[in-house]
């Protein structure tokens, strides 16, 4: 009788997690495929390899949620990116007064994110976020242009500033997606 208690116990179980994992992968490909028509320049593959390696994404049951876990890692981004600004300054290879402009821009990326998200999850206000959230993409942008203008070439944190814009345009589709626009 223990037995068969124990192996219904572990049968109900694996079923639990068999049906809850496709959902939530299923939700992540639904909301980037949705993402998509929101925004043309969002690559299908970034946003779902961004959310599908984020363990937090991974246990998101709703669009909030996957919101929320899409957008504090980015914070983190932002600081390694800084992090790498500093080096290449240091390094005396670079322009290092336009890197300096970079390293400005994305810090205060950086402070409006974190306020934007803890604001967001106090208040799960979608029209704000969605105001905060605009400026985001300038950073990575206003950085290439910087650079490229000054240099004639593509910035040593082009593949940064890529990634970082499309998590950016991402995080602003599913915010667009969560109020209806």
């Amino acid at each position: 009788m223990v037995q068969i208690h124990l192996s219904s116990i572990y049968i109900s179980t694996f079923l639990v997690l068999l049906l809850a994992f496709p959902a939530r992968c299923d939700l992540i490909q639904k909301s980037c495929s949705e993402a998509i028509t929101h925004d043309k320049k969002i690559v299908s593959a970034v946003c779902i390899d961004s959310l599908e390696s984020n363990p937090e994404s991974k246990h998101a049951s709703n669009l909030e949620e996957l919101l929320i876990s899409l957008i504090d890692p980015e914070i983190s981004n932002i600081t390694s990116i800084i992090s790498l600004i500093t080096k290449l300054i240091k390094s005396g290879k670079f322009m290092a007064d336009v890197l300096e402009d970079c390293r400005g821009i994305y810090v205060v990326m950086r402070d409006d994110l974190s306020n934007a998200l803890s604001d967001f999850k106090s208040t799960h206000d979608y029209k704000k976020l969605g105001g905060d959230l605009i400026y985001v993409p300038r950073a990575p942008t206003y950085c290439e242009d910087w650079y490229k203008e000054a240099a004639g070439t593509e910035s040593p944190l082009a593949k940064e500033d890529k990634l970082f814009l499309q998590l950016a345009l991402i995080a602003i589709a599913f915010t667009n997606m969560a109020k209806g626009t």
